[in-house]
């Protein structure tokens, strides 16, 4: 019964992050990064998703990701994001 509630949900978020408007669809993406729910995106939550996605990637990864590749793509992201410079994204700076 519990695998069916857990494919029921899933199948529900897929459905609203298809079919969702775009502030729904930001809305699900922070949660996902906003590991601890405080309502900010830390580096250090975000260095832990992109990783898990990149060991999921394994050796599909095209091209191959090296060992410092996640730290990079959160540098990246945070110097995009993060727009008054505090360490954290919110979900105002996420929507610009």
């Amino acid at each position: 019964m519990y695998s069916l509630y857990v494919l029921r949900e899933f199948l529900d978020i897929l459905s609203r992050v298809a079919r969702g408007s775009v502030q729904e669809k930001l809305s699900w993406v922070f949660t996902l990064y906003d590991v601890d729910g405080d309502g900010r995106i830390s580096r250090s939550e975000m260095l832990a998703v992109v990783q898990a996605i990149y060991e999921l990637l394994g050796r599909a990864a095209a091209p191959p990701v090296h060992s410092t590749a996640a730290k990079d793509h959160v540098d990246r992201i945070f110097h995009l994001m993060d727009t008054n410079c505090d360490g954290v994204v919110t979900p105002d700076e996420l929507a610009r």
